[in-house]
């Protein structure tokens, strides 16, 4: 599947040059209410779901991607006013994670929550996938996919 990352110059030149992708950590996105797209009324869970998030970070990075390339606001709010460029990936689909926009947020059932070692973080991946993947509504002008990453490269 194609997709793009739109960066200022300097940053798109640099990652031409060291032929990698700036990882972000999943605390430091744009959006202030990121993975707050589940109900976290219940002050236990939504201590859970903090924690979860920040061991997660501790080991895992986000590098975000648009489906579109033509879309104005990307590149006003993405690629320097305009000014930047967008670089365009052929990535398997199977490798993305596609958003899930919602206006809502979603309730999440107990019995479908499972624990497994996610880059060496035990976290619960329904869970995780689905607060990773939902955003509001109003950010679907992105079509956006993720992809997760180790933040430590792996040694053999």
């Amino acid at each position: 599947m194609r997709v793009y990352r739109f960066l200022n110059e300097e940053y798109a030149l640099k990652s031409i040059r060291e032929r990698q992708l700036k990882i972000s950590n999943i605390l430091e996105l744009n959006d202030p209410f990121e993975f707050q797209a589940v109900d976290i009324s219940d002050k236990k869970f939504r201590f859970a779901i903090k924690s979860t998030i920040e061991e997660a970070a501790k080991e895992i990075g986000i590098i975000c991607f648009s489906s579109k390339w033509s879309n104005p606001v990307l590149w006003s709010h993405y690629a320097d006013n305009h000014r930047g460029i967008f670089l365009g990936f052929d990535i398997p689909k199977c490798s993305l994670k596609e958003m899930i926009y919602s206006s809502k947020k979603n309730k999440i059932l107990p019995e479908k929550i499972v624990k497994v070692n996610f880059f060496n973080t035990s976290i619960v991946v329904d869970l995780f996938d689905q607060i990773t993947r939902t955003k509001y509504d109003h950010w679907k002008y992105e079509s956006e996919f993720r992809t997760f990453n180790s933040l430590y490269e792996k040694t053999s």
